[in-house]
């Protein structure tokens, strides 16, 4: 559980202590001022931060930066204490652990890198190690704030990965979750796979064929190869002319190179003169798009501005133009060098058949043997394009001959009976606060998008449509969540008050008392963030009236932090 949240550089953030079980954390009016922004969400932001987490709002506060943050942690009666400062890539974690909780031995005060601060915790809360399913991704059910975390009930950010929902669900939930991270596997393979096909299929050397015709096309080159060595053989050749011919052969090779050097020089130059042609700008309808989807992102000093955007855009067009001009003029001093050993060589290759053919027969053998020397040339590209086909098939073949095995794995447990149980708790939890059943329901995909293969999670609910009703099934799941897991893992639960938005006040008051039933049933530590105006006070239970009384507050004039950020 979590038992404080302070700061030792910044004297003015409010420290804030919680106790084990339910803990309240009230953001009241004071003299009609609303009761946003005094520091709720922001200490959410707080412990996500010193648990790792890469994309917070405060990182980009200029007032925060350089200052350190704290959470204090209380599991199996030993204390571990996570500090973070808010600094560049903010990549170091700071660490007291006097009983070892981490496997960095006895430590005090003592910075260790994040990821391994990640790896360390993965094993600690879950169990299970960082590379299968990360500790951001599990522990992120557990620590709700912004809106997006509440309008998907198994989703807890926009940018999450089907197959990282699967793997998260799945491990929650208790259902065997290690053939969805056998087919995490295979997705990376995969994608990797067809990266390098991509580039392959693109190259500018090959053309796009597939591995029967460059079969064919070698048989046939290398039959033609065998028919023009047999015609040499009809010509009686002395060694000044063999190694006349040899000369000639070796600047055919090298003129073969430049040729096909100057080829490549000259597309990327045509390409990057494309490129600079295009000068258009971000429309300010892109713009307002972006921002709309990227808004859960945004941190307070973005650039939000449509005209700063554009601006910021065309300079970044005219850096990318400033580069691509300078690849430009290297790639045609490079054309002009190339042209040179061209020029020069098809001279000496001149020279050298004016000087040796004195049978009359050399310009006929070394038509042959220039047929022969090109068609080695085609032969070596060919053989090279089709041995990487072979190999990008041969993984091809692996990948669906394991997807087969793990999907018929995947398929046989989707009807396992944890499932059922987590099911009816949801059911019976959304029933008790809102009066009506729902359901959870997972499904099965087995086609040929990778990206969409194994278990899909929906649920049906009577009014999925309502906003307020939304979030609070979402808020009943994770209650269900916490309770199938507290006895595996030490976890606690934290909700923000925009769960609460929208939502009827009596029905916060209901789902607020069972959640406080829960607590002490399952013993866990449930820290609610909630505004005074979001709840009815005389619905909520006896008890749960108690720590609303004693709870913890913040204010306009008494927020977390005690400073003003300005616009946020």
């Amino acid at each position: 559980m979590i038992t404080k949240i302070y700061s030792r550089t910044l004297k003015t953030f409010k420290t804030i202590h919680f106790n084990p079980g339910f803990n309240f954390l009230i953001s009241e009016s004071i003299n009609g001022l609303s009761n946003n922004g005094t520091g709720k969400s922001s200490l959410i932001q707080i412990i996500n931060f010193c648990l790792c987490s890469s994309n917070e709002k405060i990182m980009g506060y200029k007032e925060l930066q350089g200052h350190e943050f704290s959470i204090e942690l209380k599991i199996n009666e030993s204390k571990l204490i996570l500090s973070r400062k808010i600094e560049g890539s903010c990549g170091k974690i700071i660490i007291d652990d006097q009983n070892n909780l981490l496997g960095f031995g006895i430590i005090s005060n003592s910075e260790k890198n994040i990821d391994s601060v990640k790896m360390s915790l993965a094993k600690l809360f879950f169990n299970i190690d960082d590379n299968i399913i990360s500790f951001r991704t599990l522990i992120s059910p557990f620590m709700k704030r912004g809106a997006y975390a509440f309008n998907n009930i198994f989703k807890t950010h926009a940018m999450e990965k089907n197959i990282i929902t699967q793997l998260k669900n799945s491990f929650l939930i208790g259902m065997p979750f290690e053939p969805i991270a056998e087919l995490k596997n295979i997705i990376n393979d995969r994608e990797t796979f067809l990266k390098l096909k991509e580039i392959k299929e693109s190259d500018i050397i090959w053309k796009r064929e597939n591995i029967r015709t460059l079969n064919s096309r070698l048989t046939k080159i290398n039959d033609e190869i065998k028919k023009q060595e047999d015609n040499l053989k009809n010509f009686n050749i002395d060694n000044q002319d063999s190694k006349s011919i040899k000369n000639i052969n070796a600047i055919n090779k090298k003129l073969s190179h430049l040729v096909k050097k100057k080829f490549i020089l000259t597309k990327q130059n045509e390409n990057n003169k494309k490129l600079i042609s295009n000068e258009s700008t971000i429309t300010t309808n892109d713009i307002k798009e972006i921002i709309k989807e990227a808004n859960f992102i945004i941190s307070d000093n973005a650039i939000t501005e449509i005209d700063k955007i554009q601006k910021f855009h065309n300079m970044l067009n005219s850096n990318r133009n400033n580069r691509l001009q300078q690849q430009i003029e290297l790639n045609e001093l490079q054309i002009s060098n190339v042209e040179e050993n061209i020029n020069s060589l098809i001279s000496q290759k001149k020279n050298l058949l004016k000087l040796f053919d004195k049978k009359g027969y050399l310009d006929e053998y070394y038509s042959i043997s220039e047929s022969i020397t090109q068609l080695k040339i085609e032969y070596s590209e060919l053989e090279k394009q089709y041995n990487v086909y072979k190999e990008l098939n041969n993984i091809e073949k692996e990948t669906k001959e394991k997807s087969k095995l793990i999907m018929e794995e995947m398929r046989n447990n989707k009807e396992n009976p944890v499932f059922k149980k987590v099911n009816n708790r949801f059911s019976e939890y959304i029933k008790n606060v809102f009066g009506e059943s729902g359901k959870l329901i997972i499904d099965f995909k087995d086609n040929n998008q990778y990206s969409s293969k194994g278990y899909t999670f929906d649920w049906q609910i009577p009014r999925k449509a309502s906003t307020g009703y939304l979030k609070g099934c979402i808020a009943a799941m994770d209650v269900v969540l916490i309770e199938n897991n507290i006895k595996k893992h030490p976890l606690f639960l934290i909700h923000d008050s925009v769960v609460f938005d929208s939502t009827d006040k009596g029905y916060v008051a209901k789902f607020l008392n069972l959640v406080y039933e829960s607590t002490k049933k399952y013993n866990y530590q449930y820290i609610c963030c909630l505004n005074d105006d979001q709840v009815n006070y005389s619905e909520m239970c006896y008890g749960l009236k108690k720590l609303y009384k004693n709870s913890q507050r913040l204010s306009q004039k008494d927020t977390l932090f005690g400073i003003n950020f300005g616009e946020r």
